[in-house]
């Protein structure tokens, strides 16, 4: 009973309470990456042609068409870069997961082949969303607020140091055309944010911890152009990951998992980048395993 399909019931149907299965017979190891050698590639036919109506020549990863062709060799430099560094076994253990089910604000649960894994979401999510950016830098709509946020006032909830405040508010207004033409950040004159970026269909940042993109700005590099996009770019990615939400906002979560995360991440779009503090999946129990605890009961 290996579930491969999303239509498929889900194992998650038969597990009450998860914490059950952490003290069963299959102690919390460390899953060792493998390969698929049967599987097809992201590039073969039969894949290419499933994935023809959200990636075709010219579209966005949410399926617009792109509304420019800016190839701005510093964002180009950073996606060799994103090329060179791609993990291709982890790549093929994306291929076979299975969304479960959220188990913690960070840590979700998916299923591989006949195994249930717990995995570290945060920065996995992170990667996602830098490589939408880099990928679709210039070409994202604007999520306009109702009511404009005044960006000074907003400085005075983050942790930045208070002398860095005018350095930042004046690179902000310097480079407000910028932010709005690559990366769809709407700031005028007076300081105040007026909308962000809308990286991906059906999901929104929570705004109310807008502060926090901020704060990851605080040293970047504004006179250096590939320094200045690779550090906004990181920022926006950091601020939109899922890191940010609380276990009671993760219901808002699941749909947007199953139905848009997981199905870029199976495609040639994504090429997940491991840094060396991510945490390898955990493997919790097995079908076999929990077969045999069905019997027992």
């Amino acid at each position: 009973m290996v579930r491969n399909d999303n239509t498929s019931q889900k194992i998650d149907s038969f597990l009450a309470n998860i914490e059950e299965i952490r003290s069963g017979n299959n102690e919390n190891k460390p899953l060792q990456k493998q390969s698929t050698p049967n599987k097809k590639t992201p590039d073969s036919p039969d894949q290419k042609k499933s994935l023809k109506r959200k990636f075709v020549t010219n579209e966005t990863i949410n399926g617009r068409a792109k509304r420019k062709n800016c190839n701005l060799r510093s964002m180009m430099l950073l996606y060799d870069e994103i090329c060179g560094n791609k993990d291709v076994d982890f790549k093929n253990l994306l291929d076979t997961l299975i969304f479960v089910g959220f188990s913690s604000s960070t840590n979700i649960i998916v299923q591989s082949q006949e195994n249930l894994l717990s995995m570290d979401f945060s920065q996995l999510s992170e990667d996602l969303f830098y490589q939408i950016i880099v990928r679709d830098y210039s070409n994202f709509d604007v999520d306009e607020f109702e009511t404009p946020i005044d960006i000074p006032s907003l400085l005075q909830l983050s942790n930045m140091p208070p002398e860095k405040w005018e350095r930042l508010l004046i690179a902000l207004k310097n480079m407000r055309e910028m932010l709005l033409d690559y990366f769809g950040i709407r700031i005028d004159e007076n300081y105040n944010l007026s909308g962000m970026p809308k990286i991906l269909d059906n999901y929104r940042p929570e705004f109310n911890k807008i502060y926090k993109f901020f704060e990851e700005l605080e040293d970047t590099n504004w006179n250096e152009e590939g320094k200045c996009l690779k550090s906004i770019t990181k920022a926006l990615a950091k601020f939109y990951s899922f890191s940010n939400y609380h276990r009671d906002e993760l219901e808002y979560l699941r749909e947007v998992m199953e139905n848009t995360v997981f199905p870029i991440f199976k495609s040639h779009f994504f090429m997940p980048q491991l840094s060396d503090d991510f945490s390898e999946p955990v493997k919790l129990t097995s079908l076999p395993a929990l077969y045999k605890v069905f019997e027992r009961c």
